[in-house]
């Protein structure tokens, strides 16, 4: 996963290039790294759903969860390697909103110390931080929790996730995402030009594009050909917080498929 530049008085973790192999992929998926490289194991079981595309797409023509109010306020991961876990609790917390209208603070960096740790030098993927948040749960929410305090790995006060499913396409991730809610998802980006994007431009990545970095898919334009993401940037980054990535860039969607959790 991408880090980017830390605040003056920080040190920042070189960049990493990460271009994955696929393993236990879908039967027919069309992947740029859906999963772990073979020598990395997943610390709890791996139970998601995986579900093949919609043969088609008959839904709203645009959809926006932001217009419904159910967004924590961004975050920022600085130079830590947190993307993926950060991408999961803005989902989970936005998914308790529409479901209980209370809103409620989970803490990343619970999943990305305690859960995740091992793979550090390149973040964790989608899969392997939701296998290990829907295993063990994701600690609440505290003052000064990011980086989060190993000694605190061990709490018992835990939010859980029932279930995920991981969604092989377009058609089924416009679906689910205009009909359920937020999703997570991954792809390849040039990290200081997605660092870069302004409000309104649209963000158009490179073949080249090796940076593995995970979002929040909060909505798309099918007539501009647009997904709105939430990203870990802080609100200073595009639009608040929120910018737009073309359809079929970096394998967003397209290539890497999306992520349900279900609370």
């Amino acid at each position: 996963m991408s880090t980017r530049a830390a605040p003056a008085g920080k040190t920042t973790r070189k960049t990493v290039r990460a271009t994955r192999k696929v393993r236990g992929a879908p039967a027919g998926a069309n992947l740029r790294a859906l999963s772990a490289p073979a020598e990395r194991q997943l610390f709890c079981s791996d139970d998601a759903f995986l579900q093949q595309d919609d043969p088609g797409y008959s839904g709203v023509p645009q959809f926006d969860w932001r217009t419904r109010g159910i967004f924590s306020p961004p975050r920022d991961q600085v130079n830590i390697n947190a993307c993926t876990a950060m991408a999961i609790v803005g989902v989970v917390e936005a998914l308790h909103y529409l479901k209980t209208h209370a809103r409620i603070t989970l803490s990343p960096g619970f999943i990305h110390t305690c859960l995740t740790k091992s793979f550090d030098r390149v973040g964790a993927t989608p899969r392997e931080a939701l296998c290990a948040a829907a295993s063990h749960g994701i600690a609440y929410g505290f003052p000064g929790d990011y980086p989060y305090p190993a000694n605190h790995c061990t709490t018992g006060n835990l939010y859980t996730i029932s279930r995920r499913t991981w969604l092989a396409g377009r058609n089924s991730t416009m679906r689910v995402l205009a009909s359920q809610g937020p999703l997570v998802a991954d792809m390849c980006i040039d990290t200081p030009s997605f660092l870069a994007l302004k409000p309104g431009k649209v963000y158009r990545a490179s073949p080249t594009d090796t940076d593995l970095h995970t979002v929040v898919l909060a909505g798309f334009d099918l007539a501009k050909k647009v997904w709105i993401v939430a990203n870990s940037y802080g609100a200073q980054w595009a639009d608040g917080g929120f910018g737009l990535v073309a359809f079929g860039s970096g394998g967003l969607v397209d290539e890497r498929g999306a992520w349900q959790i279900f609370l």
